[in-house]
């Protein structure tokens, strides 16, 4: 890079594809995480090595063995594993979560509807007897005028 542009389209766009692989890395990690062999892994799969240094960075960003490149992915993958679970679990806990609140709401409705039901019954008695006592009171009106007669 010199006066802040690029020596070369190549060199730009060598370093938009390292900036677009670490991206993607990135997203899939945890925030504490080292990013310093995730950016010369990605630099290395994009440029390629040479035995002593990262083409293009000099001597300051050493390669990655290959033993220890599979070693970062194999933590990469756990890492990317992990959060996934994660993710997973966490969506698990909201939807038990709906549904504990659904069954709540259900409940209430279930005690609201057995209080109407109590109401409903204790009407339906005090009519009942109210019919019954009106019938009677006809009733006994009637044998009693019928009756009355009768005895005279």
């Amino acid at each position: 890079m010199k006066n802040r542009h690029w020596v070369n389209d190549a060199s730009a766009e060598l370093n938009d594809k390292v900036n677009k692989y670490i991206a993607e890395q990135i997203q899939e990690i945890e925030e504490d995480t080292d990013l310093n062999p995730i950016v010369n892994a990605a630099f290395v799969k994009v440029v390629g090595e040479t035995s002593s240094y990262c083409q293009g960075q000099g001597s300051r960003v050493k390669s990655t063995s290959r033993r220890s490149m599979n070693g970062i992915q194999e933590k990469l993958q756990a890492q990317q594993k992990e959060a996934e679970e994660r993710r997973k679990r966490e969506s698990v806990e909201c939807q038990l979560k709906e549904v504990q609140k659904q069954l709540e709401e259900e409940r209430k409705n279930r005690e609201a509807m057995v209080v109407d039901q109590k109401l409903l019954k204790e009407s339906m008695m005090a009519l009942a007897s109210h019919i019954l006592s009106t019938e009677l009171t006809e009733w006994s009106f009637w044998w009693t005028s019928k009756h009355y007669f009768q005895f005279k």
